[in-house]
């Protein structure tokens, strides 16, 4: 006896479209930041230094100047990227419609100027912060990379919003025109855990549809 499988088409259809309904919320979750590989002002093949006060692109320049820097440097997302010491240590910040009690994953690539004389000190150092909260002081050693081979190194943290609005910050704390350099900062919603579990159960429920012996042989 030949068993054929024939889907139950209305029946697997329906599963689908609920499947795909309650992925669609986080699959492709959306980066909440704004402009956030650094591609919007263009800065050429050189640099643009924006003073504090100034904005460029959705984000407000703090403390002194930064550099937005153009594509002479390689970066770590598109063509530019950004130099938080313009002079001496500055700050960047975006502030972000967030939903008090969400998690969210805050993602960016980590580098440092003054790599083609291997400007002192070798190893940069920054502040990450969110809202209140200082989040981390990552470093990067910029001893043996190029501006053609910066070696960007990724950092991911969960956050959670306390607030409507959330201040989104990264301050170098190097004092010297060589600092830490940030590329490809993307903010994107953390799915609860009870819906990946209904997306789970709607999954398990299209495939027994599937393999239902009265629903597929004859």
């Amino acid at each position: 006896m030949v068993t054929h499988y024939r889907m139950g088409w209305k029946a697997v259809r329906a599963g689908l479209l609920m499947v795909l309904s309650l992925s669609g919320s986080f699959a492709l979750a959306d980066n909440i930041v704004i402009n956030g590989n650094f591609e919007t002002p263009f800065a050429g093949q050189d640099f643009v230094m924006f003073q504090p006060g100034e904005t460029f692109g959705g984000w407000t320049v703090a403390i002194t100047w930064v550099d937005l820097v153009g594509t002479s440097v390689q970066a770590a997302s598109g063509v530019q990227s950004v130099d938080l010491s313009g002079g001496s240590a500055g700050q960047i910040y975006q502030d972000l419609a967030t939903v008090p009690g969400q998690t969210y994953e805050l993602r960016f690539a980590m580098a440092g100027s003054g790599v083609v004389e291997q400007q002192p000190p070798l190893i940069k150092l920054m502040e990450v912060g969110w809202g209140t909260t200082l989040v981390d002081t990552p470093s990067f050693d910029i001893t043996g990379h190029t501006v053609t081979d910066m070696g960007w190194t990724y950092h991911t943290y969960d956050l959670t919003a306390v607030s409507s609005i959330t201040r989104l910050q990264f301050t170098s704390l190097i004092d010297t025109q060589w600092g830490p350099m940030i590329d490809d900062v993307s903010v994107t919603p953390v799915p609860e855990p009870a819906l990946v579990v209904l997306l789970g159960l709607g999954v398990g429920g299209v495939l027994l549809r599937m393999r239902a012996p009265g629903a597929h042989n004859r």
